[in-house]
């Protein structure tokens, strides 16, 4: 089954959840406001976001990254410096 970013994004939770980690690849992770941690999946041709709550023990939102602003708490943690050497 292909789904665009927009049809993914209207499914519940669960739906979200059934199908990312069933078909998505694991990418990375960063943490945000010392509560979430923010995995990174690609599923399919588009990429996706898992808010994990940590202190309540609990996936709160599933989103998949649809501008180039969902990109920026990725970006400013990128470090370019070895390509200077």
């Amino acid at each position: 089954m292909i789904l665009s970013i927009t049809k993914y994004n209207q499914l519940n939770l669960n739906q979200k959840g059934e199908i990312l980690f069933s078909k998505g690849n694991y990418i990375d992770y960063r943490i945000e406001y010392n509560k979430y941690k923010i995995a990174l999946y690609s599923l399919g041709n588009f990429y996706v976001e898992v808010f994990y709550d940590v202190h309540n023990n609990e996936i709160k939102r599933i989103n998949a990254l649809e501008n180039e602003q969902d990109w920026h708490g990725y970006l400013d943690s990128i470090n370019l410096e070895y390509l200077m050497r």
